[in-house]
C-alpha cells in the first residue's frame, strides 16, 4: 500500500505529463462544493474565460452533499441538501443521474482521463422559495476541450413544490420574454452579423423549453442560456435579468405579492489570531503528520476534532474553499484547537487542465476564504488529485504537500481496512492522506491516533513537520514526506 501511495505521488508530481500521454489516470482524493457569486454565472460557465468569485449569500438552511468516485474517473458532484425531504429526493436523483450518465459515456474507455465536476449556486427569493443553479463540467480523453452545461431548479421548501417557468409566469409571457431578451442581446458583439442574429432568434423562440433555466432572487428573475442555445460554441453563455415588477402582468401567485425582506445573516465571529508554530521538543522524535482532505464536514469533522482534543494531538486539514463558506464554524474550531488549516483549492478541479484565470481562482479564492474565516493565510496547498505542473507550482505561491501513505480510504470506506493500511505502512516522517468527509475514515483515525502514540510516534501538523525537519516554504516546492 505505501509503495503504491508513494508511486502515485512520484508519478503525479514528477512525471505527470508522461503519465497523461499514456492516458494513465492518477486518482487520489476528491470532494468539494462550489458555491459562486460576484462574477456572473455566465462568466464562470465559459471554460477558459473569466473566473468567478466565491458566493457568500443566501446559505441559511442549505447544506452540501457530495458524491465522490475515484476509480477510473475523477468524479466530484456537489448538490444542495435542504430541510425538506421531498426536495432532497429530487436533488439526490438529479445528482445520481448526472453521475450515471457520465459513467455510461466512459464505460468503453476505462483507462482514459475523464473528469466530472458539478457545483451549484444558491439564490433565495424568500425564506421558503429557493433556486439552485448547477454548473457541470466534463472532459474525456478523446476530447480536445471540456464541455460546460447548466441546469436550474426552484423549490418551495415549505410545501416541496418545484416551480417550472409556467408556474411563475402566465399568459402570453413567452412572446414577451422572446422579444425583450432578443432586443437586450441583439446589439452585443457576438450577435451583430445576420447568421448570429438568426441563431439568437431561434434560441429565443417563444417556447417554454428555451426559458427553462431561471433563478429567482429577491425582486428579480434571471434567465440563463447555456452552451449552444444561442449560437455556436464560441458564443459566450448569457444571462438576462428582469425586475419582477417589470413582469407584473404575467406573474402567477405567489409571485404577484412581494415577499417579506429576508432576515440578515448573523455577523461571523471575530477571526482568531495567528498562532506560532510550536516545535519546542520535537527534535529527535518519531513524527507523523495526519492530514485530512476535502472538508470541512459538519458532522464528521467535529467528531474528529473531539478525538484530536481527547488525544491532545493536532492534524492538518486541507479544506475546500467552498465548504469553508458553509462550515466556517467548524474551521474556526479546528484552528482554535491548534490544528493547521491548509488549502485544497475551491472546487477540487484538476489544476493542470484549467486556464490561467481559472487556476488562479481555484488557488486564490481559497486563500481568501481561509483568511476571512480564521484571520490567517494558509502556508501550504495540496493540489486536487495531486496533479501539478510548472504552471501550478508557479501560481501556488506556497509549497505543495502530497503524501507518502495513502490508505485509499475513499475506495474501501471501511474503518478496519483504513486502519490496517495506515498502521502497516507508516514510518517516521510520514504524511498520511485521509478524508474527513468519510465517517469510516474518522472512525479509523480514532484508533490510529492512540496506537501511533503507543508506538512512540508524535503526531504533528505539516508546519511542525516542515520546520522540525529543516524544510522551507519556497513557493512551488513539493513535499511527500519529511
Amino acid at each position: 500500500m505505501i509503495g503504491y501511495g508513494r508511486y502515485r505521488g512520484y508519478q503525479v508530481g514528477r512525471d505527470y505529463k508522461k503519465a497523461h500521454r499514456k492516458k494513465t489516470v492518477i486518482i487520489l482524493a476528491i470532494a468539494a462544493a462550489l458555491v459562486l457569486c460576484g462574477a456572473s454565472l455566465a462568466g464562470w460557465l465559459m471554460h477558459g474565460r473569466k473566473a468567478p468569485s466565491i458566493h457568500s449569500e443566501t446559505l441559511a438552511g442549505i447544506d452540501i452533499e457530495t458524491i465522490v468516485e475515484l476509480n477510473d474517473t475523477q468524479i466530484a458532484v456537489h448538490y444542495p441538501r435542504t430541510k425538506n425531504d421531498a426536495v432532497n429526493q429530487v436533488l439526490h436523483d438529479f445528482a445520481t443521474t448526472t453521475v450515471s450518465d457520465f459513467k455510461r459515456d466512459v464505460v468503453n474507455y476505462p483507462h482514459s482521463r475523464d473528469e466530472l465536476n458539478m457545483s451549484f449556486k444558491t439564490y433565495r427569493y424568500s425564506e421558503d422559495i429557493v433556486s439552485f443553479a448547477f454548473t457541470k463540467y466534463t472532459i474525456h480523453d478523446w476530447q480536445a476541450n471540456g464541455e460546460d452545461s447548466l441546469a436550474t431548479m426552484t423549490f418551495n421548501l415549505k410545501t416541496g413544490q418545484q416551480y417550472q417557468i409556467g408556474d411563475v409566469l402566465v399568459g402570453q409571457y413567452l412572446d414577451a420574454l422572446s422579444g425583450r431578451i432578443f432586443n437586450h442581446l441583439k446589439n452585443k458583439a457576438e450577435f451583430r452579423d445576420e447568421a448570429q442574429r438568426a441563431a439568437l432568434r431561434d434560441g429565443l423562440a417563444p417556447d417554454a423549453n428555451n426559458f427553462r433555466n431561471f433563478v429567482l432572487d429577491a425582486n428579480k428573475i434571471t434567465f440563463l442560456f447555456g452552451p449552444y442555445q444561442l449560437g455556436a460554441r464560441d458564443v459566450p453563455e448569457q444571462k438576462v435579468s428582469f425586475k419582477l415588477s417589470d413582469l407584473k402582468s404575467y406573474l402567477a401567485e405567489p409571485f404577484r405579492t412581494a415577499p417579506p425582506p429576508l432576515p440578515q445573516p448573523a455577523a461571523p465571529p471575530a477571526a482568531a489570531q495567528p498562532k506560532p508554530v510550536d516545535t519546542g521538543d520535537l527534535n529527535g522524535k518519531k513524527l507523523v503528520a495526519l492530514t485530512f482532505d476535502d472538508g470541512p464536514h459538519p458532522t464528521n469533522t467535529n467528531v474528529l476534532l473531539d478525538t484530536l482534543r481527547r488525544e491532545k494531538v493536532n492534524a492538518t486539514f486541507f479544506v475546500l474553499g467552498s465548504r469553508v463558506e458553509y462550515y466556517g464554524d467548524v474551521v474556526r474550531r479546528a484552528y482554535e484547537q491548534g490544528n493547521q488549516i491548509a488549502s485544497h483549492t475551491t472546487n477540487h478541479k484538476s489544476l493542470t487542465g484549467l486556464s490561467p484565470a481559472e487556476r488562479q481562482f481555484e488557488i486564490n479564492s481559497t486563500i481568501t476564504a481561509i483568511e476571512k474565516t480564521i484571520g490567517v493565510r494558509p502556508t501550504v496547498m495540496r493540489p486536487p488529485y495531486g496533479a501539478f505542473d510548472d504552471a501550478v507550482r508557479a501560481d501556488a505561491g506556497m509549497p505543495l504537500v502530497l503524501w507518502s501513505v495513502d490508505p485509499e480510504d475513499w475506495r474501501y470506506l471501511n474503518a478496519d481496512t483504513v486502519y490496517g493500511n495506515v498502521m502497516s505502512h507508516v514510518a517516521d516522517g510520514s504524511i498520511v492522506l485521509l478524508h474527513d468527509i468519510h465517517a469510516t475514515s474518522v472512525q479509523a483515525a480514532a484508533r490510529i491516533i492512540p496506537d501511533l502514540k503507543s508506538q512512540g510516534y508524535t503526531l504533528v501538523t505539516i508546519d511542525q513537520l516542515i520546520k522540525t525537519r529543516g524544510g522551507d516554504y519556497t513557493p512551488g516546492r513539493v513535499y511527500y514526506s519529511m
